[in-house]
């Protein structure tokens, strides 16, 4: 039986997560999950950018802070030794070098990289993306979608790009030919700086596409992660996630301690 790892949940550090890491820690036993890592989202908010949801936030977690997260991460370790600690970054070119000083300062085992921000709209709010698509083409949207994800990857700061293809979760449906060549680039910098993808249990539509582009670029390896936001939810649709993948001729599954990357056969 091949294990399970679900390497992207948030607890209740992102205020969109709701338990503790050790609800989501005693969840995953019961379903006999080998891995999870808590990935709360770490964003940068200058009082320009609009957070996820109607408000401003300054920058950090949306609860407490990363010294109160690592702590409560420490004390849940101790209890439940698959658990891993992580932070899902909210990618812009302007925060770069505050990234780079939360992974200089702070022991993760693992980083991912997303994009939610274009422009000061956040693009995966069902209340912000309108806004967004009236002002661009639903081509253009996709489009600065995958360049802004090209450029997260280029930093080579990640272990993974979080959701390659999250803007199919809100964005109309457009055919993977009009998005084809965007998304072959940020796939080509993801390749060219050692940066993993993921497959996310909660994509919108069939990822086998941009799946096959990977693999025509020598990905054979992928992480998995059901961003769950609630205990009851994790490890949902992994099982599944891992048979497409190996379908699409991928070889093997992703886990990390300390930011290297460990194989699994899938």
């Amino acid at each position: 039986m091949i294990p399970l790892f679900d390497y992207h949940f948030h607890s209740d550090y992102s205020s969109d997560g709701r338990g503790t890491m050790r609800d989501y820690c005693v969840e995953a036993k019961q379903k006999g999950l080998k891995e999870i890592c808590v990935t709360n989202h770490y964003c940068f908010y200058d009082g320009k950018h609009m957070n996820y949801f109607d408000g401003f936030s300054t920058y950090g977690l949306f609860r407490g802070t990363l010294d109160d997260m690592m702590e409560e991460y420490e004390e849940t370790h101790d209890e439940f030794p698959f658990l891993r600690i992580g932070l899902e970054f909210d990618y812009r070119p302007d925060i770069e070098r505050d990234i780079e000083r939360v992974l200089k300062e702070y022991p993760l085992d693992y980083a991912l990289g997303s994009v939610h921000l274009l422009g000061n709209l956040c693009i995966t709010s069902r209340k912000k993306l309108p806004l967004y698509l009236a002002e661009h083409t639903l081509e253009e949207t996709y489009r600065n979608y995958f360049s802004m994800a090209a450029k997260a990857a280029q930093t080579g700061f990640f272990n993974c790009l979080a959701h390659f293809d999250v803007i199919r979760r809100y964005a109309p449906p457009l055919d993977f030919t009009e998005w084809r060549e965007p998304a072959v680039r940020a796939l080509e910098a993801a390749k060219g700086n050692g940066i993993a993808l993921e497959l996310n249990s909660k994509s919108g539509g069939d990822p086998a596409p941009w799946m096959r582009e990977a693999r025509a670029l020598g990905f054979d390896a992928l992480a998995f992660g059901s961003d769950s936001h609630k205990p009851e939810d994790v490890g949902n649709g992994i099982a599944e996630a891992m048979a497409l993948a190996r379908k699409e001729g991928f070889k093997h599954a992703l886990s990390f301690e300390k930011r290297k990357a460990a194989r699994v056969r899938l």
